[in-house]
């Protein structure tokens, strides 16, 4: 019940951020934050954060919220921090782990970054939002104006300085749409495309490339959209449900794989046979590429590390798990973006780390 009330709350504030062709207001988009937070902490969801709190970057974990205060957890002490001293890059950072899959939550994120003139994650809430809900294009688009609005000059720099006479008001004139950028026809896009039938689906060997893949799907009648993601095995696809069905499209591209291919793509539901992993309790040493924690991760998992293990067949992705300092130095190195090595214990889980090096 609280959880319906808050995204009831949450959709009535969203409404009321745009008049006309007016920019988002940045109060009332910060409430609007403060809504999809409320109702993901309401959900039960578990939400940990990068914050700086004390001085210092930290990851924490969110344990409530309230119009005045998001409330974390400081050395297992609850810690009231005032919204009003979160920067508006992790701001957004705290909504973005709050989306889970609603799109309005997403277009909140959207209308605060637009507010605070995020434009970048502005975009990536956008692409968000239509990769969550197929009928978001309207909602889409006039964000989209807003966006494209954003770096537009607001008056000539002598009007602006306030030094010598002032210019005169611009004459109304209908505005020139600028072209749109690469980012804002990706977008625009994807949200056609979630008009169609979307599946997404595992496919076995995609950890050794994303794009062969993706390529082969494209050229199935019917496909209109396909992109990988290659740390959780799979591949969503848009497409055209008068021309094809997922099952169609999955068939013929099974029956387009070579004799002895490890590629092989699943049905909807379906998961591809678990390989037989052996764990051992002692430490080793695993060299690979590092990567950002999945949203669904909790616990003590910092980010990941993609990378082919002593004894296994393939490459795949470890979750590194760490507290305090050892955390801290894991999402140091990672930031740093090169190869590492990391020392520790594996298990079904991930890495306990002991060691990280470059």
């Amino acid at each position: 019940m609280a959880k319906s009330l808050w995204i009831t709350a949450l959709l009535c504030v969203a409404g009321g951020l745009f008049a006309g062709d007016n920019a988002p207001d940045k109060a009332k988009a910060l409430d609007a934050v403060k809504g999809t937070v409320k109702a993901a902490l309401s959900s039960g969801k578990k939400v940990e954060v990068y914050l700086t709190v004390l001085g210092s970057p930290q990851k924490v974990e969110v344990l409530s919220s309230d119009p005045k205060f998001l409330t974390i957890k400081l050395q297992n002490n609850p810690f009231p921090l005032s919204w009003e001293k979160i920067s508006a890059e992790q701001m957004a950072g705290v909504a973005k782990a709050c989306v889970m899959k609603s799109g309005s939550s997403a277009l909140a994120l959207a209308d605060y970054c637009i507010a605070t003139q995020q434009r970048d994650k502005a975009d990536e809430a956008l692409l968000l939002a239509a990769s969550l809900e197929k009928n978001l294009a309207p909602q889409i688009a006039e964000r989209m104006t807003q966006i494209k609005a954003m770096n537009a000059p607001t008056g000539s720099a002598i009007a602006a300085s306030g030094v010598g006479p002032k210019a005169p008001p611009p004459p109304k004139v209908a505005p020139m749409m600028a072209a749109p950028t690469a980012k804002e026809m990706a977008i625009k896009a994807k949200a056609e495309a979630m008009k169609s039938d979307r599946a997404t689906f595992f496919v076995a060997g995609i950890e050794f490339g994303v794009l062969p893949i993706t390529n082969a799907f494209k050229k199935i009648e019917g496909v209109k959209e396909c992109y990988g993601d290659q740390d959780r095995g799979t591949v969503t696809l848009s497409f055209d449900p008068t021309l094809a069905t997922i099952e169609k499209i999955i068939e013929t591209f099974n029956s387009g794989n070579s004799e002895g291919s490890k590629t092989k793509a699943y049905k909807p539901g379906e998961t591809p046979p678990e390989p037989e992993y052996v764990y051992t309790d002692k430490e080793e040493s695993i060299r690979g590429t590092m990567a950002i924690r999945l949203p669904e991760s909790s616990g003590d998992v910092v980010c990941r590390v993609v990378a082919q293990r002593n004894g296994e067949p393939r490459r795949r992705a470890f979750n590194l798990l760490g507290s305090g300092e050892i955390a801290k130095l894991i999402e140091e190195t990672r930031q740093k973006g090169a190869e590492v090595t990391v020392v520790g214990v594996v298990t079904k889980e991930g890495i306990k780390v002991s060691k990280i090096s470059e």
